[in-house]
């Protein structure tokens, strides 16, 4: 999963919140806790698995100031997400496809 301009040392991220709002701080190493880090560009989109094995990805084109709050449950494999966004517009784009590869060329 990646939401915007993060850096971490592993694939996943962690439970914890992601604030976006754009200023010129390229890759912020984030904690997870707030206050978070904010980022040089706002791009959030991830990518899952699907019950049918198949795979989407959603694209948020929204200008405002964004909290993403992350939920892993490790015992069943699902993570949580919940936006909360100050204000705008939003667009918002999901993509299907039979894989990941596949999403991403979409994307």
């Amino acid at each position: 999963m990646g939401l915007a301009e993060r850096t971490s040392n592993d694939l996943f991220i962690k439970d914890g919140v992601i604030s976006l709002w754009s200023r010129d701080e390229p890759n912020p190493v984030e904690t997870g806790r707030l206050p978070a880090s904010n980022a040089y560009g706002v791009h959030p989109f991830y990518m899952a698995a699907a019950n049918d094995s198949s795979w989407f990805g959603v694209y948020t084109n929204l200008a405002a100031a964004q909290d993403w709050w992350i939920e892993n449950n490790n015992s069943t494999g699902e993570v949580h997400l919940t936006t909360i966004a100050s204000g705008g517009i939003a667009d918002i784009v999901i993509m299907a496809a039979p894989t990941p590869e596949k999403v991403t060329e979409k994307y």
